[in-house]
């Protein structure tokens, strides 16, 4: 049977009544040192046991039972009418535990009530997998069931992960190796003064097939970007390349430190402090596409798809330029967007 494929949560109810109680069984067999353990739901004829286990401890028996349900949404009604099939057609021989396994989760309140009625009827220890529980014991300790079921590969996704961090880490050495001057302990060694190069060209490449956006003579897109501008590097860390792309004013409320970009309405407002700012760009490493160092204009390019309000940015801070203020960086989440 082909594995069902699925994103985000897991679609239990692709899986077809039969293939539920087969995970299900999958999933149980591993829970504990089974004495015996017997599949019935497949016959047709499981007189409301789909699974039935016995446990041994110490040399006492306990006996489980397991029933599937592929319910979208579970009512009083559906637990009571388990509750009395397992009764009606098990009187003699009643579960230690019974154990039900549902494609939706329960609300505490028809867990409390299922508990009382079961106990009111017999068995005394019910166990509920929602399908919450059973995606986090799938995910946590059965891998190999996720893929046969569900067709996700974990061990695939982790090297594809392990292969990304070892691409960025591979062009941020790259990438220092290329921008930062050999160390002289007689020169200045922070910031700009690092860098071979002066500055950098940043270039907006199509995300439908890697092709230049063409440089609209000064005109910027909807979100404020030209395809083609000059930045300064800044920095480059682990998290991907810095750079400086405008240097702007802020104004900062002088009791929350609130603050937004100069705005001519505000400047002589006394209860705003002015101060100059640099805006700083944060390349992720996995957006710089490629770069070129032997264009017709002698200073490196990057070719970078640009997104949204942030263009070819992961981030953007701004930072006071002046030095007595030790290169505080702006806290965004103070930042005022003013119309």
């Amino acid at each position: 049977m082909k594995p069902t494929k699925t994103t985000n949560n897991l679609h239990f109810e692709d899986l077809s009544p039969e293939r539920f109680e087969d995970l299900i069984r999958d999933i149980f067999y591993n829970e504990k040192k089974w004495v015996e353990l017997y599949p019935y739901g497949k016959k047709g004829k499981d007189d409301g046991i789909d699974i039935l286990a016995i446990e041994e401890n110490n040399g006492i028996k306990m006996v489980w039972a397991v029933q599937c349900k592929r319910y979208q949404k579970i009512q009083k009604n559906d637990l009571i009418e388990i509750i009395d099939t397992i009764k009606t057609n098990n009187s003699e021989t009643l579960p230690d535990v019974l154990l039900l396994a549902f494609t939706c989760d329960i609300s505490k309140e028809n867990k409390d009530y299922l508990d009382n009625y079961a106990k009111t009827n017999g068995i005394n220890k019910v166990i509920i997998w929602t399908s919450s529980f059973i995606e986090s014991k799938l995910y946590n300790d059965l891998p190999e069931l996720l893929y046969k079921y569900f067709d996700i590969n974990l061990s695939k996704k982790k090297n594809e992960k392990a292969k990304s961090i070892s691409e960025k880490i591979k062009k941020r050495d790259k990438l220092r190796k290329e921008f930062y001057k050999p160390f002289d302990p007689y020169k200045p060694y922070s910031g700009t003064n690092k860098f071979i190069y002066e500055d950098i060209i940043l270039r907006a490449v199509n995300e439908d097939d890697g092709s230049f956006i063409k440089n609209n003579f000064g005109l910027k897109n909807q979100f404020g970007w030209y395809s083609g501008f000059r930045v300064e590097p800044y920095n480059i860390i682990d998290e991907g390349f810095e750079v400086v792309f405008e240097v702007n004013d802020v104004l900062i409320n002088k009791t929350d430190d609130s603050w937004f970009l100069f705005d001519k309405k505000l400047d002589n407002n006394n209860d705003f402090i002015k101060l100059k700012v640099f805006g700083i760009g944060l390349i992720d490493y996995v957006n710089i596409l490629e770069t070129d160092f032997n264009n017709d204009e002698c200073r490196p390019f990057f070719y970078c798809e640009f997104h949204g309000i942030n263009g070819p940015f992961k981030e953007i801070l701004y930072q006071l330029t002046d030095k007595k203020f030790n290169s505080y960086r702006m806290n965004n989440e103070k930042r005022i967007y003013i119309k």
